[in-house]
């Protein structure tokens, strides 16, 4: 008779080849860690990739993307608080860039202003009563 068929083998009694060997351990890496930060599991969720249909097509996009284009989808179809929220990214990252009026920009802006205020003559002496 060989090795292997004088070794009991059955419940609780593996074959030695396929023991572990001393001082080797049968999970090396160990369990992974939770994730308690929140910024973090949503990084982490928003990264999984998802497979969509566009035009007939199967496109393969993250979550995170899949999210951002709806958002602006909405707000092309004249959803107000996806407008907002649109907006308000684009302000917070600069993408909208500060006006500056020149001259001819104040000019047209004062000629704007004077043509919907009432006269001022005619008001006066309405109210006074006049002399």
């Amino acid at each position: 008779m060989s090795e292997n068929e004088d070794e009991d083998i059955g419940y609780k009694k593996p074959p030695k080849a396929s023991q572990w060997k001393p001082g080797q351990c049968g999970n090396p890496k160990g369990r992974p860690k939770k994730i308690k930060d929140f910024s973090k599991l949503l990084d982490l969720e928003l990264g999984q990739p998802v497979q969509i249909t566009i035009n007939g097509q199967l496109q393969t996009l993250t979550k995170g993307e899949f999210i951002v284009k709806n958002i602006v989808n909405s707000a092309m179809k004249s959803d107000r608080a996806a407008q907002k929220l649109v907006v308000a990214s684009m302000k917070s990252n600069q993408a909208i860039e500060e006006f500056e009026l020149d001259e001819g920009d104040r000019e047209a802006l004062e000629a704007l202003l004077q043509q919907g205020k009432p006269e001022k003559k005619g008001s006066e002496e309405s109210s006074n009563g006049g002399p």
